[in-house]
């Protein structure tokens, strides 16, 4: 397989792209990266929630937990 150039993008483009782009796309920020890294995308205008802000912070919520296998009390 022989290389090929990639052709430039020009800015109006990319800025049309990523302002429809920034519409569409959603984050959700989990713990692991914590509120701090949704809260820097969300002022950098991307449309982030973070976990602990609509209750999915815990134990029960981690697919890969142990606590999965823990009957409820």
């Amino acid at each position: 397989m022989s290389w090929h150039r990639f052709r430039i993008i020009p800015k109006a483009e990319r800025d049309a792209f990523e302002k429809e782009f920034r519409k569409k796309s959603r984050f959700l920020v989990d713990e692991s990266l914590g509120a701090e890294a949704a809260r820097v995308l969300k002022e950098l205008g991307w449309n982030t929630v973070y976990t602990g802000d609509v209750g999915l912070n815990g134990g029960l919520n981690r697919g890969n937990s142990d606590d999965h296998d823990k009957k409820p009390k």
